[in-house]
């Protein structure tokens, strides 16, 4: 899911150049999320790894508990790349997307 670009965050450059250059932008920022959130996703699998240890503590005590724990820390991985994923995208991005605008538009770095 691509975010809208609001106007007033593209640099200057890419508010001067047009479409053309909007679109490169807009590629770079999808691109930046695409990135944040196979990070983020690599995070979560990382948080699967206490899931394990958790049943094995938790097997000698009720295992309905155990269960219903497991389904919303699965429900909460699922989502929590995206979230993370967003919420940087939200906050200015990991600074990648001027970058790769400046590589995919010919425009040398300054």
């Amino acid at each position: 899911m691509t975010l809208p670009i609001d106007s007033a965050l593209l640099p200057a450059d890419v508010r001067a150049g047009g479409p053309r250059e909007r679109k490169l932008y807009e590629a770079a920022v999808g691109f930046e999320r695409l990135l944040t959130n196979e990070l983020t996703k690599s995070l979560a699998s990382a948080i699967g790894g206490g899931d394990d240890s958790d049943s094995g503590d938790s097997a000698d005590g009720d295992a309905g508990s155990s269960s219903g724990t497991s389904a919303a820390t699965s429900a909460m991985k699922g989502q929590l790349g995206d979230q993370l994923a967003a919420a940087v995208q939200q906050g200015g991005g990991l600074g990648l997307a001027p970058i790769l605008y400046r590589s995919l538009s010919g425009k040398a770095a300054r």
